[in-house]
């Protein structure tokens, strides 16, 4: 069994209970909607109950906000109905003024009527209107004079309820319409121009537009600088001259089935679209200044040929992310624009015919030539590393100080050119006092005169507990390490003096 909620609605103004309810929603949502019920209903030109009518007070004073309830009493569905003719009774036996119509329960409020009731009703009124007819020009009166009275009944800012007056400037002809769209269907224009000419006050085909509320005489400017969107527009096919025109951008849209952010975007950039061309009906453009929308489209997304310079092979992508991937690359891009040649390969748009005497190697692509002639090629420094198990730095002295690693000679690509290249310049790590090999570590410890060989420096410092620098320091001073250890480093290759 659900369970129900007797409330009562706290007037902010006596503070004492106006209004009592039943409810099985929650609580605050039910309240929620007693508070802006009547604007809904205002909206609707619906009547307005007793309970409405004082929170419609409450609002136009401002206190709305300060509207409250309170929970008289928690009970079951099935016997909510009861609990609510209680309340209500007691309440108004205590003395309290409530908006309560009925004695609660079910009451009459929500009631819906059946067909026969309604049919019934309107067949009455119809009897009426037909045996006196005064009650219909009575009726007509009272309108009149309470739209005159009233000539925004609904608000100032419901623009559809707003009177129009439109005048010929030429002719003083005056025409006042209900609503801005009857005004926009009788001048068959958009309804958007129609709020655009009266705000900024513009002449259209010799007639001016204002509301009823806001008659003055105000200076208005001739129908000229207004945006693209509400202007007429002209679609026209370059092959066949043909043309159509259209009141303004959406339905020019509708027609081609696209956006009206297209259709102005193909106006201000003078694109042919599919061989249509768009502009205003008040300007007539010069074809010569327009463009293809395909010559206009991001570049990234035009056909990419890759060409082997070796065996002369050709590669056809249809875009350069499908490139990238072939390639397993993100530089295809780079490439193109910078005329790069990568791997023995060149890249260039499908609609460009390349000149190779422009193209450089790329900077980053490194060459390992062996004394047999034989060259490895790596795209980029980490290839190169990985391959030869060097560190960058150490790449980065063997290319620019020219140094001889395991009988290779390394240079960059661009710089490398095998007519002119000299092996003889490069120097042998060993003559220059250096080793190919890592260094071995000895450690010597003096109280049992224990002697250890580490294949390398990291197994030492783990071993004895040593940092790097206290290693370096201790190994070349010959100082004991914590009274006991004697470090020295141990070369795999015989060094000799430079010659």
């Amino acid at each position: 069994m659900r369970k129900g909620v007797i409330y009562g609605l706290i007037c902010p103004i006596s503070k004492q209970i106006r209004y009592v309810g039943r409810t099985i929603q929650p609580i605050k949502i039910r309240f929620k909607k007693h508070k802006y019920e009547h604007r809904g209903f205002i909206r609707k030109n619906k009547h307005l109950s007793y309970r409405s009518n004082w929170i419609k007070k409450l609002d136009d004073k401002g206190l709305l906000h300060k509207l409250g309830y309170i929970i008289i009493e928690n009970c079951a569905e099935d016997i909510i109905d009861e609990r609510e003719i209680y309340w209500i009774k007691y309440y108004k036996d205590s003395g309290y003024k409530l908006t309560n119509l009925t004695d609660g329960g079910d009451g009459m409020l929500g009631h819906i009527q059946s067909y026969n009731h309604k049919r019934k009703a309107t067949e009455g009124v119809r009897k009426s209107y037909k045996n006196n007819p005064e009650i219909k020009n009575n009726i007509s009166k009272s309108l009149k004079k309470y739209f005159e009275n009233n000539p925004h009944p609904f608000g100032k800012n419901n623009h559809a309820s707003i009177s129009i007056f439109a005048i010929n400037i030429k002719t003083n002809e005056n025409i006042r319409f209900v609503n801005s769209r009857k005004c926009a269907k009788h001048f068959n224009i958009h309804y958007k121009l129609l709020s655009y000419l009266k705000i900024y006050k513009k002449i259209f085909n010799n007639w001016i537009f204002y509301n009823t509320y806001n008659i003055h005489t105000e200076e208005y400017s001739i129908y000229g600088a207004i945006p693209d969107h509400f202007k007429s527009i002209v679609s026209m096919n370059i092959n066949t001259k043909k043309y159509k025109q259209f009141d303004h951008a959406r339905k020019c849209a509708d027609h081609f089935k696209i956006s009206t952010t297209n259709i102005r975007k193909y106006i201000h950039n003078k694109t042919i679209v599919n061989n249509w061309i768009f502009y205003p009906s008040n300007i007539f453009p010069d074809f010569s200044n327009y463009v293809s929308l395909e010559d206009k489209r991001n570049p990234n997304s035009k056909k990419i040929i890759v060409r082997n310079l070796i065996n002369g092979k050709i590669q056809k992508f249809n875009s350069i992310s499908s490139c990238n991937k072939f390639f397993k690359s993100y530089m295809v891009k780079f490439y193109i624009d910078n005329k790069m040649i990568h791997g023995d390969h060149i890249f260039y748009h499908s609609d460009i015919i390349p000149d190779l005497s422009d193209y450089t190697y790329n900077q980053r692509e490194i060459l390992a030539i062996h004394k047999d002639s034989n060259i490895l090629k790596f795209k980029d420094n980490k290839e190169c590393q990985k391959h030869f198990s060097i560190s960058r730095p150490q790449l980065s002295v063997y290319i620019n100080k020219r140094k001889i690693f395991n009988d290779y000679f390394f240079t960059y690509r661009k710089d490398y050119n095998p007519e002119t290249f000299d092996s003889s310049s490069y120097i042998s790590l060993i003559t220059e006092g250096f080793t190919t090999n890592k260094i071995r570590m000895k450690v010597v410890n003096i109280m049992d005169d224990s002697i250890r060989i580490f294949s390398s420096q990291l197994n030492c410092m783990r071993e004895i507990e040593i940092t790097t620098g206290s290693l370096n320091r201790y190994s070349k001073s010959g100082k004991p390490y914590k009274g006991k250890y004697i470090l020295s480093k141990i070369l795999s290759a015989t060094v000799s003096a430079t010659p």
